[in-house]
């Protein structure tokens, strides 16, 4: 099972706070077994107790907790996106949230960073007029 956008944003934020997975497992409460399955992708959608032990424990920003809370939700997110999104504080949630959203009629694949551009190209049109 490759990386899932959950496995990447909780795995940054982990990374970041410098735990390993068995000390973020033992401040939290939680086995760190279902830990490592999360980043992994093996395991998607953690109960919202769950995802509040590891909110409480991680203490991320504002909108770390809300990309967090929002790919717990929607686990078929591009992990690109999320990814480029948690590793550039420039990228608000809603300009993340716009480009997760993002649909265009060709097939082929859109590169994370060209949907951040291109929402973020929206939002300053949009607060320009």
């Amino acid at each position: 099972m490759g990386a899932s956008a959950l496995g990447t944003v909780l795995k940054d934020l982990r990374e970041s706070k410098g735990f390993s997975l068995r000390e973020l497992a033992q401040l939290a409460g939680i086995d760190h077994a279902y830990i490592h399955r999360l980043e992994t992708g093996e395991k998607d959608s953690p109960s919202k107790e769950t995802l509040d032990k590891l909110i409480r424990v991680l203490k991320p920003h504002r909108r770390d907790i809300e990309v967090l809370r929002y790919v717990a939700a929607n686990p078929e997110i591009n992990p690109d996106l999320v990814d480029l999104t948690v590793k550039d504080d420039g990228v608000s949630f809603e300009v993340f949230l716009t480009a997760a959203n993002m649909k265009f009629r060709s097939n082929s694949g859109i590169a994370a960073q060209e949907l951040i551009d291109r929402a973020k190209k929206f939002y300053e049109e949009y607060e320009g007029h």
